[in-house]
Formats: structure tokens, C-alpha cells, sequence
């Protein structure tokens, strides 16, 4: 007898299938298809809202990036703050020793 081929997609849709039946608890139909009842819940709440294309991978990319502006204001407070910075640091960055190339700075000998 060969093995039976499933995917992911078709073990989903067969879980849902079952869980609308309601022959099986929940506790159940999570055991046998060795989930957690979190992930069933999940599931048959995502097919109840979408359908069957509603269970399909969805992207675990966050929504919002932690080191991004929040807002257009933000944004326009780093243009405006940061040519300050730069020309507050812009005295130890024309240092001699900067304006040189890293191979002529290996040159420069050591204060006596």
C-alpha cells in the first residue's frame, strides 16, 4: 500500500472539515492532528472569516519597524536636527589626521 501524500494546505482544510462537523471536540481533532488547540482555534476562525485562501501562509513580517520615523512630523525633526549635528561634530571630523586617506594616517608618526 503507498504512503498517502498530503500538504500542509489539504491537513488544514481537512482539520476545519472535521471541526465544522462537530462529531469531535476540539481537544480532540487538536490531538489528532498534533496541534494546539490555539493553532485550531486560529484556523477554523481564519475560515470562517476568509474561506479556504484565508488559511494559506500568511506573512510573520512585523506591521511596523521599530527603528522607522511614526509619522511624516518625525521624519522632518531628523532633516531639521541633523544638519546641526553634523556641523556640531564637523570641527573634530576636519581633524588633519581625518582628512587623510587611512593609508597616509598609517604614516603620521606618534607624538614625542
Amino acid at each position: 500500500m503507498p504512503w498517502r501524500e498530503t500538504t500542509p494546505m489539504d491537513e488544514r482544510v481537512q482539520f476545519v472539515a472535521d471541526a465544522r462537523r462537530g462529531h469531535d471536540g476540539m481537544l480532540t481533532l487538536c490531538r489528532r492532528y498534533d496541534i494546539s488547540r490555539k493553532t485550531g482555534y486560529k484556523w477554523v476562525a481564519r475560515y470562517a472569516a476568509g474561506g479556504v485562501s484565508a488559511l494559506l501562509e500568511q506573512s510573520r513580517r512585523p506591521h511596523d519597524s521599530p527603528r522607522a520615523p511614526r509619522s511624516r512630523w518625525s521624519a522632518a525633526w531628523v532633516v531639521y536636527v541633523s544638519p546641526r549635528v553634523s556641523s556640531a561634530f564637523s570641527e573634530w571630523k576636519n581633524d588633519s589626521a581625518w582628512a587623510l586617506s587611512p593609508a597616509q594616517r598609517q604614516c603620521i608618526p606618534a607624538a614625542a
